[in-house]
Parts: structure tokens; C-alpha cells; sequence
């Protein structure tokens, strides 16, 4: 299933590719100053619950995420994961611009945007967080939806949680239709992911959570700063924290090196050429 966000970017990237319009997309730190991963089991009270809490049937907190990764299907593309994967870690930019082509999308919040906003010499442009964002979960198979130019069938999306988020509501919105499903959600992308009882990687972990969606604190962030929502809880902020209610009522927040919004960063690679190259990098705010 294609995303709302993604739709935007395909038609307008359709009708308008030659001449797109620019906008910088803003990372209010710097790549050099990523704290450690959250990813930890220092947590003494357990997983979150697999299951929503009773009387929360309405929304999708609890729910447990499959962790599937066909990365493995394709034994060319498995290798080329791993050089992209290498690249982004060493910032190696002629790698990067090597697969990138006249027909790569590059969309921020439903605009597209050019290449050449990103500064790839400079190694703590937001682009290589964006890229190890997509890049740090599993990829799957899906549809190629920009044909004649990319010659594939299929596209190779990442990360694959964000479709396993998709392909859950896609079941679950014939029996609750009063979901608001993407702004109301985070997918927590990780094992035993620690959720601390302040936005900050020394305050204490109330639970650890395991690739499983849990609802947005809405309340919370309404009530923050502006200048804390626009920065401290900015998904795309390396260094940000996201607001989350788990299914057992605590309130806590999660690092966004492993909280996701469901329609968040992500890429896709495909042929041209008879080659593997980006297709498009989407970053959701």
C-alpha cells in the first residue's frame, strides 16, 4: 500500500519533476551529536503488553509488529543494502550520488524538493540521519509504482516496519472505523526500547517496548513549548524524544533513534538501467 505522504510526492514528481520547487528540510541538531541508541533492556518492569489495555479497543496501542525483512529474497539487492548501508555509515558521498538519478524523488512533508538541497560533502547533513533512519530496520517487497522509468517490477521499501504499520490498519479499520491511525500512533522500532519517564537518556525507564505500536501523547505535546515541539519532540530530531501513552495508562517518552511516525522516513530503491539505484527518499515530520 502506498502512503498518503508518498502519493503527494508521485504526482507531483509526474507532472511537475522538471522544474520541482526547493525547501530545506531542518534538523535542529547535528549528526555528530546522536546520542546512544535507546535500544536497551535496563528496564525492571518488562515488554509492554501485546495487547491493547481494556477500553482502548479504539486505537492500536499495544499492538504487536511482525518483524519481517525480504531483503534476503534478492541476493543482488542484499548485497547493494549492504554497500548503502556501508556508505551512509562512512559518508561516502560518490556512492551516494552514484545511485542517485534524473528520476530519484527526494519529498519533505508532501513537497519535493532537489538533490542539491542536501549538502552530501558535509558529513552532519540531516541526509545521512534521513538515510539511517530508513536504513535501520528490515526492507520489503512492494509494487513499483513509478513505471515506464524504473524498469522493475517491484521496489525494495525501507524501513519495513512502516508497511507492517499499514498492513495492520489495513485489517483493523473494517471493524473500528473511528481509528485516527497516523497521527494518533508511534512505531517503536527495536528491541526492548526503553521508555523513560522524561525526555532525557539519564531519567529512570518505566517499561521497554519491542517493535509494537503505541499511541501519542497528544496531551503532552499540546501542552509543550512551542520551541519543545518543534525541536525536542521533532521525529526527525536526532537527538528528540517523542511523547507516548503505553497500554497499561504510563506516560513516558521514547527516543526518535527508535520512535517512527507511521508515515515517517523512508526509501526505496528499484532498477534503471539494469542497475539498482534510489528511488525516492520521503521524510515525514
Amino acid at each position: 500500500m502506498t502512503y498518503p505522504a508518498v502519493i503527494r510526492i508521485l504526482l507531483a514528481g509526474a507532472i511537475a519533476l522538471p522544474g520541482v520547487s526547493q525547501s530545506t528540510p531542518t534538523v535542529p541538531t547535528s549528526q555528530a551529536e546522536i546520542a546512544q541508541t535507546e535500544a536497551d533492556p535496563a528496564s525492571e518492569n518488562g515488554t509492554a503488553p501485546a495487547v491493547p489495555a481494556q477500553g482502548e479497543s479504539e486505537d492500536l496501542n499495544g499492538v504487536q509488529l511482525p518483524v519481517i525483512d525480504q531483503t534476503g529474497e534478492s541476493a543482488e539487492f542484499s548485497e547493494f543494502l549492504t554497500q548503502v548501508r556501508q556508505a551512509v555509515r562512512d559518508r561516502n558521498a560518490d556512492f551516494i550520488r552514484s545511485i542517485i538519478t534524473p528520476y530519484t524523488l527526494f519529498g519533505a512533508d508532501g513537497d519535493l524538493i532537489r538533490a542539491e538541497t542536501f549538502n552530501l560533502n558535509s558529513p552532519t547533513d540531516p541526509f545521512w540521519f534521513y538515510m539511517e533512519r530508513a536504513l535501520s530496520d528490515g526492507c520489503v517487497i512492494e509494487a513499483n509504482s513509478l513505471q515506464p522509468v524504473w524498469q522493475a517490477d517491484q521496489t525494495w521499501l525501507c524501513p519495513g516496519a512502516l508497511s507492517a504499520f499499514d498492513a495492520i490498519l489495513e485489517e483493523r479499520l473494517l471493524d473500528q472505523p473511528n481509528i485516527t491511525p497516523y497521527e494518533e500512533h508511534v512505531v517503536v522500532i527495536g528491541q526492548d526500547v526503553s521508555v523513560r519517564t522524561q525526555p532525557n537518556i539519564n531519567s529512570p525507564a518505566i517499561q521497554t517496548v519491542s517493535n509494537a505500536i503505541v499511541r501519542f501523547d497528544r496531551q503532552t505535546y499540546q501542552s509543550a513549548s512551542l520551541q519543545t515541539q518543534g525541536e525536542v519532540f521533532d521525529f526527525n530530531n536526532p537527538l528528540g524524544w517523542v511523547p507516548v501513552v503505553l497500554p497499561d495508562g504510563q506516560s513516558g517518552y521514547i527516543s526518535t533513534q527508535n520512535a517512527y511516525h507511521p508515515i515517517g522516513t523512508r526509501v526505496t530503491f528499484a532498477e534503471v538501467g539494469g542497475n539498482l539505484k534510489l528511488q525516492m527518499l520521503t521524510i515525514v515530520d
